[in-house]
């Protein structure tokens, strides 16, 4: 979700000179914080920076761990990261007996399971070493779905904006 937020390339350049040494630090509400630093590490060097690793890689700033080394810091702000789950079921749902040894399975006339995914991130951006704040990114925002659909007890079929939707049994 985070990758999908990020767009190929910036319509204004961040308000730091190309080749720039940035310390990047992460917060917000999710516990995916680390992924957000890598991804974001990497996308900046992309947009022609040049960079060491990562999205702010990419863009091409040096990301450094040390901060006496680095020109900027970048906070990224993770506002919102996570998924949504809706059932819709109409039919005859499993059955288990402990007085009959056998059970019935689902019988579903329509079923519907919903799945989606969301971000919302932006960048606070600061001079080194005197800690002046220089500006904020606009929002970066992105939305997925994975739908999963049942139609008279056998009909199945998928909606998806996923590159790569996850396939049966991989998660086991």
């Amino acid at each position: 979700m985070v990758i999908k937020s990020l767009p190929e390339r910036l319509e204004t350049p961040l308000p730091i000179p190309h080749g720039a040494s940035v310390v990047l630090d992460t917060s917000g509400v999710s516990e995916d914080q680390k992924i957000v630093r890598q991804i974001m590490a990497g996308w900046l060097g992309k947009q022609g920076y040049n960079v060491m690793a990562g999205w702010f890689g990419e863009e091409g700033y040096h990301v450094q761990g040390d901060i006496d080394k680095a020109t900027h810091r970048i906070n990224v702000i993770v506002s919102s990261l996570g998924t949504e789950f809706g059932e819709t079921f109409f039919g005859l749902p499993p059955i288990q007996s402990a007085i009959i040894p056998f059970s019935t399975p689902e019988l579903a006339l329509f079923k519907a399971q919903y799945q989606t995914g969301f971000v919302k991130l932006y960048f606070d951006i600061y001079e080194l070493p005197s800690n002046r704040f220089v500006k904020s990114s606009a929002p970066f925002f992105a939305e997925t779905h994975y739908n999963d659909y049942t139609v008279f007890l056998l009909f199945t079929f998928k909606r998806t904006d996923l590159i790569s939707p996850p396939q049966i049994g991989a998660f086991k």
